[in-house]
């Protein structure tokens, strides 16, 4: 499974991903942001912009917990929502 290498948050809510396995995908996280408790902090983008790496690459969070595994990320398709928030 390839874990996340490292990202880089971009304006307007783009997050740019290097995987272990050398993919690079760009995913935009507007749609992931909801007015909702857990997701409503990252409208903020100085909030979202403090998005971490889990040890190993094994996903990103951010303060409130809000999260994504590393699979989910490298799955992700264009316009295609996964998961509901």
């Amino acid at each position: 499974m390839a874990e996340i290498e490292n990202f880089e948050v971009l304006e307007n809510y783009y997050i740019r991903f290097r995987f272990t396995d050398g993919l690079e995908k760009l995913i935009d996280f507007k749609p992931y942001i909801k007015d909702n408790p857990i997701t409503k902090p990252l409208a903020d983008f100085d909030y979202f912009k403090q998005v971490h790496l889990y040890e190993r690459g094994s996903g990103i969070y951010w303060p409130n917990g809000y999260d994504f595994d590393p699979t989910y990320l490298r799955d992700y398709v264009e316009g295609e929502i996964l998961a509901k928030a």
